[in-house]
């Protein structure tokens, strides 16, 4: 990645006069509610209509305002190309997660394998995966966002590693390393991806926390309380990462590959064995966290064969969000094949907010034959708040070209200069006091998908000195090898949710 001098200077350039539309516009927000439904032998049930289902909320009878059904199965036939889906809802998004915490070093090593096996049988059309780490040290970390440059992901499970260069985002990687890892990939030829890569495995993953846990009732309880503290932060970290996910479209999981915690954490060691009421409060505030987001949390058990029991942990996350759990098998791979095929068919049921802040759904599907199983969004939060936009959020702008209306720019690109150019009025209507500058970001990708610049700046902007009209240019020189590029930025008022998105082509002969 080539870092420039003089970059991103802020011009202001004479242009005529334009006053503002106002425009006031109400919006509806519209609950999307997932709906998965299988047969008795678990297959997915293709083909039912709108008049089959049934959506209550808080308990009654609720209209269905939209409805839709989408297939990737059939998707996944009728093309390999890796085009974005028209309509961002029709994206599957997965965030593959590897609870270091919990789960030793041997056995997230098959984890890793399984995750890769199934990004290579996966759909880029349709399917972007992100990649996160779990640890009692750090916490929830995002090893790169959601995406479907599938060499970049694989790379990111192998390794555990964030990439470096620089963006807060975690969008750009440099031409060459790029290149680099697909000439690993193509090399690998069946070899597990983190023998080739070299794994970066966070060391800090407290195997004795694990022998710990696995004690289960033989602790007494001022030895289990550390135990419970580390479970709570792991609920708050879970809850956190969805509450992220929220502005994110398309269907959303998050599968947290992982041994789980003792079930036993859950009973207080007084008299009746009753359940823990504070480490109960944890998890319904992070499941709260989940139906708020519409977000399915489905557990893998890595730990293989072993009875239903040791995995109730596993079970009552995913259970309370809608998703699934898949144990008692030493195929991970094929745990994360059921999965993705468990999940080919989605039916949406949408209804009109109105005044409500939040409530439960529940929803039933008429002539289904006996045996047959449904799974959907189990309820719904309060209006999200606007603010700052979370960096997934714009990381998701950059990488999937989505038109943006917070502000208008207009990008012009020549072998030798790029130029941004927005409208300073619009600037200073959506400035924050607290933060009066705009963050500028600037990426050319080759047709390889690799990153040949990137450049990111704060740009002050002070709203009494600013011209009342015309526009203003961030200006950036370029050179680059001759070839094929493509061009794009991002304007943000920091602060806000105020965000201006451009793309160009570039030929440099």
């Amino acid at each position: 990645m080539r870092r420039l001098p003089g970059v991103l200077a802020l011009l202001f350039v004479a242009a005529a006069a334009a006053h503002a539309q106002v425009r006031e516009s109400i919006t509806v927000e519209v609950i999307e509610v997932p709906v998965y439904v299988w047969g008795a032998d678990g297959t997915p049930v293709r083909g039912l209509k709108k008049e089959a289902f049934q959506l209550f909320v808080n308990g009654r009878p609720q209209a269905i305002d939209y409805f839709d059904a989408i297939d990737y199965g059939s998707r996944r036939a009728a093309t390999t190309a890796a085009q974005p889906a028209r309509d961002t809802r029709e994206r599957r998004l997965y965030l593959l997660l590897f609870d270091l915490a919990y789960t030793p070093p041997g056995i997230i090593e098959r984890a890793q394998k399984a995750a890769d096996a199934a990004v290579v049988r996966s759909n880029p059309s349709t399917d972007y995966f992100a990649v996160a780490t779990y640890t009692h040290t750090h916490g929830l970390r995002f090893v790169v966002p959601f995406m479907n440059d599938y060499v970049v992901v694989r790379r990111a499970i192998a390794t555990l590693q964030p990439n470096e260069g620089g963006d807060p985002l975690g969008v750009a990687v440099a031409s060459k390393r790029r290149k680099n890892w697909a000439e690993i990939e193509a090399k690998a030829q069946g070899i597990p991806l983190a023998l080739s890569f070299g794994t970066g495995r966070d060391a800090s993953s407290d195997d004795e926390a694990v022998e710990k846990v696995r004690g289960g009732l033989a602790n007494q309880e001022t030895s289990r309380q550390p135990l419970k503290d580390d479970v709570q932060r792991q609920f708050v970290g879970l809850g956190a990462a969805a509450a992220r996910l929220a502005a994110l479209e398309g269907q959303k999981h998050v599968v947290i590959f992982s041994v789980g915690f003792s079930p036993s954490l859950f009973r207080d060691l007084g008299p009746g064995f009753g359940e823990d009421p504070r480490l109960n409060s944890f998890m319904n505030e992070m499941l709260k966290a989940f139906r708020g987001a519409g977000v399915f949390l489905d557990s893998i058990d890595v730990v293989g064969n072993r009875d239903d029991d040791s995995a109730e942990s596993l079970r009552r996350m995913a259970r309370g969000t809608g998703g699934q759990l898949l144990h008692n098998t030493n195929d991970l791979a094929e745990a994360m094949r059921r999965l993705t095929d468990d999940q080919s068919v989605v039916y949406l049921l949408g209804f009109k907010r109105g005044e409500r802040q939040e409530g439960d759904i529940d929803v039933k599907v008429t002539g289904l034959p006996r045996g047959s199983q449904i799974s959907f969004r189990p309820g719904y939060g309060k209006p999200q708040a606007r603010g700052e936009l979370d960096p997934l959020q714009l990381a998701d702008i950059v990488i999937n070209d989505i038109p943006q209306n917070g502000l208008s720019i207009k990008l012009e690109a020549t072998p030798k200069e790029v130029t941004i150019l927005f409208r300073p009025p619009e600037v200073v209507a959506q400035l924050a006091p607290e933060k009066p500058y705009m963050e500028a970001m600037l990426y050319v990708f080759d047709e390889h998908g690799g990153t040949a610049l990137f450049q990111s700046r704060r740009l002050p902007f002070d709203a009494k000195k600013a011209p009342s009209a015309g526009v203003a240019g961030v200006r950036e020189p370029l050179s680059l090898a001759p070839g094929k590029y493509v061009v794009k930025a991002l304007l943000h008022v920091a602060g806000t949710g105020a965000v201006g998105f451009a793309r160009t082509d570039l030929v440099v002969p």
